[in-house]
């Protein structure tokens, strides 16, 4: 609801913020093409009607405003990464959104800020010591330019395994179950260092020469 104040019998507001909400649950819906936002007056001084029956929403009737949205359900990716444990890994991470069916890379998103200090290392069985380095930057076409963040180099230098996580909005969270059937909203991947057994999925591994 808007909080301006009427004058002289006319409402002005100067925003142009509103908030569309996800199913409580989280899960996917949509995507909606063609949204239009309107307004309602909820009370009044003199019980004069000021009800508008041009659209039809969730919360009543409405005056329609102008302009057309489409708004799609969307989420933050990241890719598992590995490599030799004298070397910084990389990471990989991209936008989707819903399409109805599946989710496809959101190659529109070139404006979403992507922070280093935003990686973390939630699950570190192996204790190595490293840290998310590179450079702030936006999305491009979706997803996060190459060679833009990595995980440094064990100190000291170490092979292992770590889980971690980016901290992404809120709107770009998504409820996600691990093979643990632990539930989280962040993105998560595995990164590994070295000669390491990691995961079952993994079909090839850079190895360190010494």
């Amino acid at each position: 609801p808007l909080s301006s104040s009427w004058v002289n019998g006319e409402f002005e507001n100067i925003g142009s913020t509103a908030t569309f909400n996800r199913l409580a649950s989280n899960l996917t819906d949509g995507p909606y093409t063609s949204t239009y936002l309107g307004l309602r007056v909820l009370s009044e001084m003199d019980n004069r009607d000021f009800a508008v029956t041009n659209l039809v929403t969730q919360q009543g009737a409405a005056a329609q405003l102008s302009g057309v949205l489409n708004l799609h359900y969307g989420r933050l990716v990241l890719e598992n990464t590995y490599g030799p444990e004298n070397e910084p890994l990389p990471i990989t991470l991209r936008a989707e959104y819903w399409d109805g069916n599946q989710f496809v890379l959101n190659d529109l998103d070139s404006c979403t800020p992507i922070t280093v200090t935003a990686f973390n290392i939630v699950d570190n069985p192996s204790g190595l010591l490293t840290n998310a380095t590179g450079t702030d930057s936006d999305l491009l076409d979706g997803e996060l330019m190459p060679d833009t963040v990595f995980w440094d180099t064990p100190n000291p230098v170490a092979a292992g395994e770590f889980t971690f996580e980016y901290q992404a909005d809120s709107w770009l969270q998504y409820p996600w179950i691990d093979e643990n059937n632990t539930s989280h909203s962040n993105p998560r991947a595995l990164a590994g260092f070295g000669q390491y057994r990691g995961n079952d999925r993994i079909i090839f591994w850079m190895e360190r020469r010494n």
